[in-house]
This record gives C-alpha cells, sequence and structure tokens, in this order.
C-alpha cells in the first residue's frame, strides 16, 4: 500500500529522511528494505513504490525510469494528470506495441541511449 500519496502525483507526502512518524503514523505499518548497492549492481524499485536514496559518498550514478507491462497504466495515468499530452497520446494510442514480439531482438545501451523513441516507437522493429 502506498501511503500518504500526493494527489494528482507519482510523488509522496512523507520524507523518509526529514518527517517525523508522529505527522505520518501510518509509515510504522509499512515495510521498509534497506541495501547496499555495490559498484556495478542495479536496483529496480517498481514504478509507484515511494523510496529514498542515502550515499555514503560522492559518487556518479544513472538512474532511469523504466517503463514496462507493471507501471504501463501508472505512467499513462501520471502523464495525463501533469498535462503531458503527448506522451499520453503516444503510449495510449492502440499502435503503440505492448509486450514482446518473437522478432525482438537484444539491443546495446549506446543503441538504446542514441534511439529518439518518440519518433520511432511505431516503426523500430525492437519491440
Amino acid at each position: 500500500v502506498n501511503l500518504y500519496p500526493r494527489p494528482n502525483s507519482n510523488h509522496f507526502e512523507f520524507d523518509v529522511f526529514k518527517d517525523s512518524v508522529d505527522d505520518y503514523p501510518l509509515v510504522q505499518k509499512a515495510s521498509m528494505y534497506t541495501a547496499i548497492q555495490n559498484p556495478g549492481e542495479l536496483i529496480f524499485i517498481p514504478g509507484g513504490c515511494p523510496h529514498g536514496v542515502h550515499n555514503h559518498a560522492d559518487i556518479t550514478a544513472i538512474s532511469m525510469n523504466y517503463l514496462d507491462s507493471s507501471n504501463f497504466w501508472l505512467y499513462l495515468w501520471t502523464q495525463l494528470m501533469e498535462g503531458n499530452y503527448r506522451d499520453f497520446e503516444l503510449y495510449s494510442d492502440s499502435q503503440f506495441p505492448i509486450g514482446l514480439k518473437k522478432s525482438q531482438r537484444e539491443v546495446t545501451f549506446g543503441e538504446f541511449k542514441s534511439t529518439n523513441w518518440y519518433d520511432n516507437a511505431r516503426f523500430l522493429d525492437l519491440f
């Protein structure tokens, strides 16, 4: 259960680093997980899950939002609520591919980062 969501947003009112449990008593009922991420490791946080990060030292990091079937509808709702109508229309179009195809192939990180997904979403044979 996502406690204290901010209305019409994908953010939450509770800040694990600042807020008091006295102000948000239901947080005591929430599950909390902690981990130490080492260089080269990846942590996946599912869409809609509140989280906080504390870095123990200066770092260089890459953070990406990932869109898949687990968070597709949450993403569409968020885009609509934030007024990002271009993204909403692109991804809610019935022609937008959802899921995997037999012809799907792996792409390198370089290919992924250099692809213009907005313009090519319907035409690439990656889906």
